[in-house]
């Protein structure tokens, strides 16, 4: 029985409302991931500019003062500017699967295509897999810096 139920899972069939609701859901993928890729594009660009205002205001300040802050703000403006192209890129990468998924899944809805189907929602499992890892990775570094800030009271 259990072998029969396993095979009716692989003949399943998309009704024109799931095709409809898979459409939409594609659209609205494509949407947002070129608003993702956008805003990627933004934090580089940001990056850039939050190095050449630090680097610029520690000239400014090496000549006013002697106080040692325009070596921290050059090397803030160098570690800004790192972090907002890390930020970018993975803003960049992780929109990149959802466009892809978004792409192969209206191309399947349209051409009637198992395998281009199959693609696409692989593209989306790739998306979210990459996205939990992030998170994690993220999570990770808040509770680091949670508890150094606790082990320093």
């Amino acid at each position: 029985m259990d072998l029969n139920q396993n095979q009716s899972l692989f003949g399943l069939t998309i009704e024109s409302n799931t095709a409809s609701t898979m459409s939409s859901s594609a659209q609205w993928s494509r949407v947002l991931a070129w608003c993702g890729i956008i805003m990627g594009v933004i934090f580089v660009v940001l990056g850039f500019l939050i190095q050449t205002i630090m680097s610029k205001a520690s000239s400014v300040s090496r000549y006013e003062s002697n106080d040692g802050f325009s070596g921290s703000m050059a090397l803030a403006g160098g570690m800004g500017m790192i972090i907002y192209i890390i930020m970018g890129g993975l803003t960049i990468l992780g929109n990149v699967f959802l466009l892809n998924y978004a792409n192969k899944i209206s191309t399947a809805i349209k051409t009637n295509d198992q395998t281009t189907l199959n693609s696409g929602f692989a593209g989306l499992r790739n998306y979210c897999a990459f996205w939990a890892i992030i998170m994690i990775i993220g999570l990770l570094f808040m509770l680091i810096g949670l508890a150094s800030a606790l082990s320093s009271m």
